[in-house]
């Protein structure tokens, strides 16, 4: 019994201040009124100490020692705070939701994959950048608004099973070649179809049918 009361003595933990001095592998050195300690950083302490900060310990008489919680940061420490953790971490929300908000900038960075799944996904900036090596977007419907498009590529190539496009006016500038092939082709011009060339070969295997009110060649 004797023995029992004086190993529950032994493992009765108390508190004390400490001030961080550096971080000595996984432990950190921390001042105390009994001296240089060696103490852990609890699980429950979600807040990376750093040097001269102010700590709050527990010890016990078999020598464990945790810094339990970061009191008051160091002056060269006041604008930083750093969550560590190491391994799988998961927060999780119930019944209520979550927001991250900054009067800074907001940073994601994931060394393999960030991934977003959401029923309804929101984006609103006033300006946007993105840089992307190899994207692949699919969806079932795609609808956008803009005042302007600038785009620049090397090679563009579009595959639609139909294609309508409502255009006030319409300009293409082509260096080189254009060749279209269609099954067939219809233009519907209300006034006045205009073309220019410095040579044209027309060539039909079967019928050309020209109707016109006047025809004037030459």
């Amino acid at each position: 019994m004797n023995n029992l009361a004086h190993d529950r003595l032994r493992d009765q933990p108390f508190l004390e201040y400490g001030r961080v001095t550096t971080l000595e592998g996984e432990a950190f050195a921390v001042e105390t009124d009994f001296g240089r300690l060696q103490a852990k950083r609890s699980a429950g302490c979600l807040i990376k100490p750093m040097a001269g900060d102010a700590v709050l310990l527990s010890l016990d008489r078999a020598g464990r020692c945790y810094i339990l919680s970061v009191l008051e940061r160091a002056a060269s420490n006041a604008d930083r705070l750093d969550l560590d953790f190491k391994g799988q971490v998961n927060l999780n929300v119930s019944q209520g939701g979550l927001t991250l908000k900054t009067d800074g900038n907001l940073s994601l960075i994931g060394g393999e994959d960030i991934a977003l799944a959401s029923e309804e996904i929101s984006v609103s900036a006033r300006r946007g950048e993105a840089f992307i090596g190899d994207m692949s977007f699919v969806g079932r419907f795609l609808k956008t608004q803009v005042e302007r498009i600038d785009s620049a590529a090397v090679t563009v190539e579009h595959a639609f099973k139909r294609l309508t496009q409502r255009l006030g006016n319409a300009f293409r500038f082509i260096k080189e070649h254009e060749e279209v092939q269609t099954g067939s082709t219809r233009y519907l011009v209300e006034d006045l179809l205009a073309m220019h060339t410095k040579n044209t070969d027309l060539t039909s295997e079967e019928i050309v049918k020209i109707m016109a009110e006047q025809i004037h060649l030459g």
